[in-house]
């Protein structure tokens, strides 16, 4: 078949967009096939060749701006952004679209629950639209709830690199201001550009510094603003024809408003690693940067089982301490004219003394306060 000249790129981006959600699918079913045979032998690492939740997003099919990245491959301007928005606002929020951060799913130790959650309404629902009607229509809000440092917004920033969305990463800053009503007025140039940005991903992250329980001494700006964000919110969802999934990311999801824990109906425990997923973030971190020489993986093993209670952010740091005390051993006046490929390999010694000093920085109390509320209102 001969495809017209002014065709041929729409219809490479589509060819290559079809071989990408059928890689996917693929990887997908080997994933279901793990899962439902757990006594399949298993690798101790996962290796990062794609994404078995997302297709991969072809850097080449952005562009940049000096506010912010768009995806061009959709033909998204600045101009189609900002719409019926008022541009006082509109723009201001054209820079919090996320640039391309180079972070996949995969990179994401753990968290399977969350990324099959983020598959079912970003992915699937690309696949086959038909398909996701009625009851089966994808939710629009998904609450990730955890400990700090233990990969939410790294979450959100491998769904803005492998999706072809547009992505607003948006803070409590970002809607807060001292004039009164221009809080609810930003929040409705919000949903507006990602309406006519969709199909759109926004999220919130600290989503519970703007809308925590509503009080009886709470000032009126702030009530007005979470009112106008739950109406917002309630359009969103309540509307079949928009494409629009918001996020949040919170570390206490029992002080959000009833009312607007009711609008994420998907609420997800993104909880600390487990053994496995700690030595599998253990092995990507020493092996990006090219310390993993001197530790055999009997070495990550054990590091692992020394880490309970350990987030992704502790067991990088814990990595960053054993890595100075190669550094701390040599003589102080040879350090300066020491070349980086001499310094002797890590041991598990290394991470024995780093241990000392790096701590689990997770609070019991607060785990404990959010897997019961992962059992009464979330899943894990």
């Amino acid at each position: 078949m001969d495809i017209p000249d002014e065709k041929k790129n729409e219809f490479k981006q589509m060819k290559d967009r079809i071989n990408n959600y059928d890689d996917s699918a693929k990887e997908r079913i080997i994933a279901i096939c793990d899962e439902l045979s757990p006594d399949r032998p298993k690798p101790l690492y996962s290796e990062p060749a794609s994404s078995k939740y997302l297709p991969s997003a072809r850097t080449s099919a952005r562009a940049s701006s000096s506010n912010g990245s768009i995806p061009a491959s959709r033909g998204v301007n600045r101009k189609d952004l900002l719409r019926g928005v008022d541009s006082k606002f509109g723009e201001r929020l054209l820079d919090e679209i996320l640039d391309n951060t180079g972070v996949r799913l995969v990179d994401v130790s753990g968290c399977d629950t969350a990324k099959r959650a983020l598959e079912e309404a970003v992915i699937l629902p690309a696949l086959n639209p038909s398909l996701f009607q009625g009851l089966r229509q994808p939710v629009k809000g998904i609450l990730l709830f955890g400990p700090p440092g233990n990969g939410k917004t790294m979450l959100a920033k491998a769904v803005a690199h492998e999706s072809e969305q547009v992505f607003l990463n948006i803070s409590a800053s970002s809607l807060t201001s001292k004039w009164v009503g221009e809080s609810e007025k930003t929040i409705r140039a919000l949903f507006q550009v990602a309406k006519n940005a969709q199909p759109s991903i926004i999220f919130i992250d600290e989503i519970d510094s703007l809308l925590t329980a509503r009080k009886d001494n709470e000032t009126e700006v702030s009530r007005r603003m979470k009112t106008e964000f739950m109406v917002q919110l309630d359009g969103a969802s309540s509307s079949t024809e928009d494409r629009i999934l918001i996020i949040g990311a919170t570390n206490r999801p029992y002080e959000l408003d009833d009312a607007i824990l009711r609008r994420f109906p998907k609420r997800i425990l993104i909880d600390l690693p487990d053994e496995r997923a700690r030595a599998e973030l253990l092995h990507k971190t020493l092996a990006k940067h090219k310390m993993l020489d001197g530790l055999t993986d009997y070495d990550i093993r054990w590091i692992a089982r020394s880490t309970d209670f350990y987030s992704n952010a502790d067991l990088v740091a814990l990595c960053k301490e054993a890595a100075m005390v190669p550094i701390r051993d040599m003589d102080r006046n040879k350090i300066a004219k020491t070349d980086g490929r001499k310094i002797r390999n890590l041991r598990v010694s290394d991470f024995k003394e780093a241990l000392s000093s790096v701590k689990p920085s997770c609070n019991p109390k607060l785990m404990e306060e959010l897997i019961s509320f992962a059992d009464r209102a979330g899943q894990k």
